[in-house]
């Protein structure tokens, strides 16, 4: 009797998140971006995740849903990251940020534009914990644009992440909830401590901008996470690397691009892959995302090298592919990226 081979070598399926993609505004020129509008196009809607930022759309991706008006606990998960172990608590983001005045408003900048050294964080930090460690402050600061706190009764406040609102009034994105009023106070006393801090008139002299508050979001308890899909997580950024961790799954830095994903790839079933620079949601890069990624990935999916690809945007637009799709879906017409720009 014949021997059935059992060995067949089973073909990649990857799901492809990026932050920026299908962004509403400034939409992609017609034809930027011509194997992601032919990818889109032969591709079925898969049913959309519904966020509001590319923080919950990861955190959903990983069976996190957290309760409306509740943040998600991004501090928490982000400081498995920069702390290299996974540790149980509430966490709280407490970014150092530079808020520029304007008429009667303060904008939120990138704080990636501080330049912040690790020996200014340290001071900084000790120069508030001078002020609030009598209150029960425990502010950690693990990375220069990525500050920790913990306290000992988490506040009931709900957060915005900083990325959503840079260059934009942070007023109405104060810290809401039942003790949102007390850490409006304690914001006005961190930016008079600030004020006068010897490391921000140092920076000042050198013509940089200083620290002048602290942005808190992110706050929760770190999560238990049962029921991620993946076989192995690709992200750079510190949520992909925090997630993957806490669910104690595979995880690597992303590749360089589709050839070295596939020559990479070692455990079979469903992959993600994150392209995320951590920046605000503005556009993807279109030129890079179309020639590293969109056009191998779709000669992938017609050479029936890639059995499924799913493109996962900023907000949670999913859609799917197969390979046979790519295939035979010929006849269906690109549409403008502009048209897929509205989902939030």
């Amino acid at each position: 009797m014949p021997q059935i081979n059992t060995n067949r070598a089973v073909k990649p399926r990857l799901t492809l998140a990026v932050r920026g993609l299908f962004v509403p505004a400034a939409p992609a020129a017609d034809g930027a971006a011509p194997a992601l509008e032919r990818v889109l196009a032969r591709a079925d809607r898969g049913p959309d995740l519904g966020t509001a930022d590319f923080e919950s759309t990861l955190l959903r991706l990983f069976g996190i849903t957290p309760d409306p008006g509740v943040d998600a606990p991004v501090a928490a998960l982000t400081r498995v990251a920069d702390a290299g172990r996974v540790e149980p608590g509430w966490w709280l983001r407490a970014d150092p940020v530079h808020l520029l005045p304007g008429l009667d408003q303060l904008l939120m900048t990138d704080n990636r534009e501080l330049k912040l050294r690790p020996a200014e964080a340290k001071a900084l930090v000790d120069e508030i914990l001078r002020l609030f460690g009598a209150d029960g402050w425990r502010l950690q600061a693990l990375h220069p644009e990525r500050w920790y706190l913990t306290l000992d009764a988490p506040p009931v406040i709900a957060t915005t992440p900083p990325g959503r609102i840079i260059g934009r009034s942070v007023f109405p994105h104060l810290p809401r909830g039942r003790d949102g009023k007390a850490w409006h106070a304690v914001l006005n006393e961190l930016q008079t401590l600030l004020h006068g801090a010897a490391v921000n008139d140092a920076r000042e002299a050198r013509g940089q901008w200083p620290v002048n508050s602290l942005w808190f979001w992110g706050g929760g308890a770190l999560p238990a996470i049962n029921t991620a899909p993946w076989a192995r997580v690709w992200g750079r950024d510190p949520l992909t690397e925090g997630l993957a961790r806490v669910a104690k799954l595979p995880w690597t830095d992303p590749p360089a691009d589709v050839a070295d994903w596939l020559r990479q790839r070692e455990n079979p079933g469903e992959q993600l892959v994150v392209l995320d620079d951590g920046s605000a949601p503005e556009p993807a890069d279109l030129e890079w995302l179309e020639q590293d990624w969109m056009q191998p990935l779709l000669a992938a999916l017609k050479a029936g090298t890639l059995e499924r690809l799913t493109l996962v945007g900023e907000t949670g637009a999913r859609f799917v592919i197969t390979s046979r799709q790519a295939r035979h879906r010929w006849w269906r017409r690109p549409r403008p990226l502009g048209r897929y720009a509205d989902f939030e």
